[in-house]
């Protein structure tokens, strides 16, 4: 499974003291972002290509609108250092979201699609026969309801090996620890990593399981004043016990023969 640290330009001077862990890690980050710099610095400095988000649900709540043909320029200008990039999302309108994904198509480029969990399943199933990879989304308003989450996926996931369909599944967004270790994703992306510097919140990986702990509580533990760290070292230690935890849940994936598109 990849692991896309979503937002990575938040605290990229954190890599350099991370090159161990790089070759386990992928970079995401919006076209928000990109659209007004030069993506090839950022490929020249860490050798990665980016997974490309459209910016289509901040741009939802900000109310404003992102021109389609501009992104598709965006992306040919810069298609070689982008691993794979977003259909442009048109949030509760799975209609316009489907027109998107072809018109992008008829502009020969073969962007990820992905489906919402409001959709109808039908959509899904078109989407699984006729993809290899596409993304999972369940934000607005199940981010709060796991259970509505889990039977999602539960869905999603029963009906790609049923079909005997080798399908990946990309999850958006993906912060549930218990939910990359239970069901078989190809790549998730996450800003979990980011919780250090933002609410002095720390990942811990232990006992095969992930937590997140308090400054003040790791510090009795570790004896390790987390709260005066810089944010670029609580950017690093995040992402290390990440990647320990990705690493045995890849090694559980294996063992249970999780990863149906492997085989």
């Amino acid at each position: 499974m990849k692991l896309y640290l979503a937002s990575y330009s938040s605290c990229k001077k954190s890599y350099k003291e991370l090159w161990e862990y790089l070759q386990y890690v992928w970079f995401l980050e919006t076209y928000l972002v990109f659209k007004n710099k030069w993506m090839q610095k950022d490929f020249q400095l860490y050798n990665k290509k980016f997974l490309l988000d459209s910016w289509a649900y901040t741009a939802f709540t900000q109310n404003k609108i992102i021109n389609i043909d501009e992104y598709i320029d965006f992306i040919k200008k810069n298609k070689k250092f982008i691993w794979i990039y977003a259909n442009l999302d048109v949030i509760w309108n799975w209609e316009a979201t489907l027109k998107n994904q072809e018109y992008m198509e008829k502009k020969w480029l073969n962007p990820l699609p992905t489906y919402h969990l409001w959709s109808p399943i039908e959509y899904f199933k078109d989407m699984v026969k006729k993809y290899d990879y596409i993304g999972l989304w369940w934000m607005v308003p199940y981010k709060n309801k796991p259970k509505k989450i889990e039977q999602f996926l539960d869905y999603c996931f029963s009906y790609i090996l049923k079909n005997w369909y080798k399908t990946k599944i990309h999850g958006w967004g993906l912060t549930n620890i218990k939910l990359v270790k239970k069901y078989p994703f190809y790549s998730i992306d996450s800003t979990k990593w980011l919780n250090g510097w933002k609410y002095n919140n720390f990942m811990f990986f232990e006992k095969n399981t992930i937590n997140q702990k308090l400054a003040i509580d790791m510090r009795k533990k570790l004896w390790i004043d987390f709260a005066k760290l810089t944010n670029d070292e609580k950017g690093i230690w995040n992402i290390r016990e990440y990647v320990k935890y990705i690493l045995y849940v890849n090694k559980l994936q294996k063992a249970k023969k999780m990863d149906y598109y492997n085989y």
